[in-house]
């Protein structure tokens, strides 16, 4: 097939695929004339996420997109003309190809322009830089409106001097129609004050109904703030992942929005105080949860401000193989006493795969009750210092056999000597072990019992050179990644002559205490004598599980 004749919405789903590889996308835009007609509205649709790494790049983005403002929207040339370029005739409408717009990144840039070009005294720096920065962000916000961006994410947040958004905005119904990932953060101060910010959420919640995705970090704490939260979560028709940090309690109407919608694919809660017990209805209601994220949450009981003590709320699991005497011994059930509300296991309609509990005050049977719950469906499970106590007591496979993903924080050598029953009979591809401490009896000794099915092994913690040793030498897996925190050349020694005795084993990941000199010192050796490369910590948690890491950490 010739070139002429190849489809061009084809040519358009191959170069997608290089989105995030720009210097591939500008060459393949010099082939020909329709090639770069394909390729500038995907190099130009993430610019503001694209250029955060280099200064000259974003002050070179900035100046061309100044080059649209009209005369109306350059409402500083009479002062500072010098802010604006000369314009020139440009080949394509480049805000028009605009897909994620970011209103901090875009003020940060124009900061930075602003003092780069602005001429003023050294007494009125501050205040015109300030000014001057304020009023070209919102002019650019206009003219991405004016040209009519399709944008499909947008990310406000609204911290510090960073400004309001401007009045009257255009076209804003067009601007949403293809919306469908919305991030707003906003500080306790400032939301207050932002009365433009709030037209617009008003605005999105009567314009909006495509959105898949919410990520909300806001103080809850007033109820005409709440209402526009609320109005924006009910207009949409199928939210997959909610992300929200509630910074305290999360008012009443909008945590049973969330725990109601049966689109939800994921929920994460961040910094929240539950009144009572955690939403067990969650299990119950999102029929299609599969990742259930709890970072730094409580659970408050009104009655008793002291957690581990309301035992009159508890939420209780009785498994099948209980005493028969029990009424409720032919299923597992979970009761609350304060509702007299039974959940079985057979009613939780949803899958839950992955199950992130980290730094939460929580009574240890809500802990053990969302492991149970998970049950068969479960595959991955990451318990911090605070849970992870609760799990020690019996081997995982008891409820959860199908985990291939574990990563546990402790901090006890009891902890420690309990790892072997805990991952018994589990076919772990990945397995982490986080510390605070030094852990040379427990890595010592780790090889002797890590599943033969592992590939990809985490020790964010502290040991010597000779468990590392003991624990290569006794391994019985093949392992494919590696992730440190700690490295020097005795480390190495062991790496290397392991990678030799096994070919499988190609990433090793370090986090942290290694300078530029010793990464490169070390990625020489490994190069001169094996096939191992120096990876993020965060590739080899990629490659083991993309889909959990994708969840987890893209926004």
């Amino acid at each position: 097939m010739s070139k002429s004749t190849f489809p061009i919405e084809c040519m358009n789903e191959i170069f997608k695929h290089f989105k995030n590889d720009k210097s591939s996308l500008h060459s393949c835009l010099l082939v020909n004339r329709l090639w770069c007609r394909t390729i500038i509205p995907i190099l130009w649709s993430r610019t503001f996420s694209l250029i955060q790494t280099s200064i000259k790049e974003s002050l070179d983005l900035i100046k061309i997109y100044l080059t649209f403002l009209n005369e109306e929207e350059k409402q500083l040339r009479n002062y500072h003309p010098e802010l604006y370029p000369t314009f020139k005739e440009t080949l394509f409408n480049y805000p028009s190809f605009l897909k994620e717009f970011h209103y901090e990144t875009i003020f940060s840039i124009i900061k930075y322009w602003v003092k780069t070009m602005i001429i003023t005294t050294p007494r009125s720096h501050n205040t015109d830089i300030n000014k001057s920065s304020h009023m070209i962000s919102q002019s650019l916000f206009k003219m991405f409106l004016r040209n009519n961006s399709k944008i499909y994410l947008i990310n406000i947040k609204l911290f510090e001097d960073i400004p309001d958004l401007p009045y009257n905005l255009p076209n804003l119904k067009e601007f949403f129609s293809n919306l469908k990932i919305f991030h707003f953060s906003v500080d306790l101060k400032s939301f207050h004050n932002l009365s433009n910010t709030r037209s617009f959420l008003k605005s999105l919640s009567q314009s909006c109904n495509t959105l898949s995705q919410i990520f909300i970090d806001s103080h809850f704490n007033n109820d005409n703030d709440n209402d526009i939260f609320l109005n924006i979560i009910k207009s949409q028709r199928n939210i997959k992942k909610f992300i929200i940090n509630s910074h305290g309690n999360l008012p009443k109407q909008i945590l049973n929005l969330i725990i109601n919608q049966s689109s939800l694919v994921l929920i994460h809660f961040i910094d929240t105080k539950f009144n009572n017990l955690f939403p067990f209805e969650i299990l119950l209601n999102c029929n299609n949860l599969k990742y259930l994220l709890i970072v730094n949450c409580h659970e408050y009981d009104n009655n008793n401000n002291n957690n581990s003590s309301s035992s009159s709320n508890n939420i209780s699991i009785t498994s099948s193989s209980s005493s028969s005497s029990s009424p409720s011994s032919s299923s597992s059930s979970l009761t609350s006493c304060s509702s007299i509300h039974s959940l079985t296991s057979n009613d939780i309609k949803c899958k839950i795969d992955t199950l992130h509990l980290k730094n939460n005050y929580f009574l240890p049977l809500t802990i053990s009750n969302l492991i149970q719950l998970s049950g068969i469906n479960l595959t991955t499970l990451c318990l911090d210092r605070t849970t992870s106590y609760i799990i020690l007591s019996k081997p995982l496979s008891i409820h959860c056999p199908n985990i291939t993903h574990l990563i546990l924080t402790l901090d006890s050598i009891s902890f420690f000597q309990s790892i072997q029953s805990i991952i018994s009979n589990l076919n772990l591809k990945y397995f982490g072990i986080r510390s605070f401490g030094w852990t040379n009896e427990l890595i010592s000794d780790l090889g002797n019992y890590l599943p033969i099915s592992l590939k990809y092994l985490e020790l964010s913690c502290f040991f010597d050179y000779e468990a590392l040793y003991l624990l290569l030498k006794n391994c019985k897996c093949k392992l494919r990644g590696l992730s440190m925190i700690i490295f020097n050349d005795d480390y190495l020694r062991f790496i290397i002559d392991y990678a030799k005795s096994n070919d499988e084993f190609v990433l090793l990941g370090i986090d942290g205490f290694l300078s530029e000199e010793y990464e490169l010192k070390f990625l020489k050796r490994l190069k001169e004598e094996t096939n191992v490369k120096i990876v993020e910590q965060d590739e080899i948690k990629y490659e083991s599980s993309p889909m959990y890491f994708d969840y987890q950490f893209k926004r």
